[in-house]
């Protein structure tokens, strides 16, 4: 007698369409934890770089953070300006993530964080993405605390 090896026809195809429907119903799951997952990446990015510039600013003087577009710069601040100078760290954000401040120009001074006149600063950083809901916000007082908090609805 014989003895069958493999697999017939009727279980590849009950196989493949098991795979189908999985991936049908679990591709979107994917898709927005790897959007949530961008989000918190970029939020954390944002709060260290934030708490890099207080540290530094005890040992090198006035460190500035500057907001562009896509990217997020840590550098010198010699004239206090809140401008950039030599530069210490740049962060690139995804063009999909969206920040959005209530300051212009700042700079940390002994750890703490002041405007270019030399008042002490406070702000929210509010961070979301194009195409979820979900979004952060990443706050810092006027003695230079940098916290992160879930958006209020």
């Amino acid at each position: 007698m014989r003895q069958k090896k493999g697999f017939s026809i009727v279980e590849v195809v009950l196989v493949m369409a098991l795979i189908g429907i999985l991936a049908v119903f679990g591709f979107p799951s994917f898709i927005n934890a790897k959007r949530n997952l961008d989000l918190k990446g970029v939020v954390r990015n944002v709060a260290v770089a934030l708490n890099m510039a207080k540290t530094l600013s005890f040992r090198q003087g006035p460190i500035a953070v500057e907001f562009d577009d896509n990217e997020i710069k840590v550098c010198k601040d010699q004239d206090k300006d809140g401008k950039c100078g030599d530069l210490i760290q740049k962060i690139s954000v995804p063009s999909s993530i969206n920040l959005d401040k209530n300051f212009n120009e700042f700079y940390f001074e002994k750890g703490l964080p002041k405007l270019p006149n030399g008042a002490f600063a406070a702000g929210t950083i509010t961070v979301s993405h194009t195409k979820t809901d979900k979004c952060f916000e990443i706050i810092f007082n006027r003695t230079g605390r940098v916290r992160i908090d879930d958006c209020p609805e």
